[in-house]
């Protein structure tokens, strides 16, 4: 027990800070894997599962797609931890700022092979698919005037 109470002390805790300082909104935004296609037809097929991070009232809220949020604290600059406390397998959330002061990547502490970049507004999930739709709905639309016009000739329907 010596060893793991000198090592391991009771009194050192990962829990986050009630206020650090530094403004969370910079950490807040849609980040994506970095690990997939980027230019082959591929990234259409499988796109990157894209993750949210917001600002809550006290905390970043942490949400991966289709699951709850949960809530994390700064534990040091650019560091984030469970607020509950509550370890996790991925461990804190580590977030890199370049030298003009934006945060560009995110990576797990336990996990650092899977990092994340931040995508810009028009590379996300929601605009994509709405870009998508309405391009799809175009498409249709181009492909039904013909036939519509060949049926009205056909059967003599009149305006």
């Amino acid at each position: 027990m010596k060893f793991v109470d000198r090592f391991y002390p009771a009194s050192a805790s990962t829990a986050p800070a009630k206020d650090s300082g530094t403004p969370a909104g910079k950490y807040t935004g849609t980040y994506q894997p970095t690990r997939h296609n980027y230019q082959t037809f591929e990234f259409y097929l499988t796109p990157p599962g894209q993750i949210r991070i917001e600002q809550g009232e006290k905390a970043l809220l942490f949400t991966p797609s289709g699951s709850p949020p949960s809530e994390y604290g700064e534990v040091a600059p650019g560091v984030f931890a469970q607020s509950s406390g509550q370890l996790t397998s991925y461990g804190n959330l580590v977030f890199r700022e370049d030298e003009q002061g934006t945060i560009d990547f995110l990576c797990f502490e336990n996990l650092p092979i899977f990092a994340f970049e931040r995508v810009a507004w028009f590379a996300t999930d929601p605009f994509t698919d709405g870009v998508k739709n309405t391009g799809l709905a175009i498409l249709l639309t181009v492909f039904v005037w013909p036939i519509m016009a060949v049926s009205r000739r056909v059967y003599g329907a009149t305006r």
